[in-house]
């Protein structure tokens, strides 16, 4: 199992998070994906034998939203920036 984050253009409202994670969640070889609206970005467990990082970018642009590139420091950012979104959305953070 492999986890990626996908960074994507400012989603504009929370039903836009849900539909984006509706889709990645069926998309074959997908475990789990979680889309943050506040961050505009999804974290994806998936199966790299049965799909990629294209692939779960392509269901996101099929629903007519911009996938960004992440360079690979930019990606540990996000996911340092995803573990501190998770922390304050369960209340694990001081605010």
């Amino acid at each position: 199992m492999k986890n990626t984050i996908l960074k994507m253009e400012t989603l504009t409202c929370p039903t836009c998070a849900l539909k984006i994670e509706k889709a990645l969640g069926k998309t074959q070889g997908v475990k789990s994906a979680t889309v943050r609206f506040n961050s505009s970005s999804a974290e994806v467990r998936f199966d790299e034998t049965i799909t990629d990082i294209q692939k779960l970018k392509e269901t996101v642009q099929k629903l007519g939203y911009e996938v960004l590139e992440l360079k690979k420091t930019s990606d540990l950012f996000a996911r340092f920036i995803m573990l501190l979104i998770y922390e304050c959305d369960r209340g694990l953070c001081d605010r």
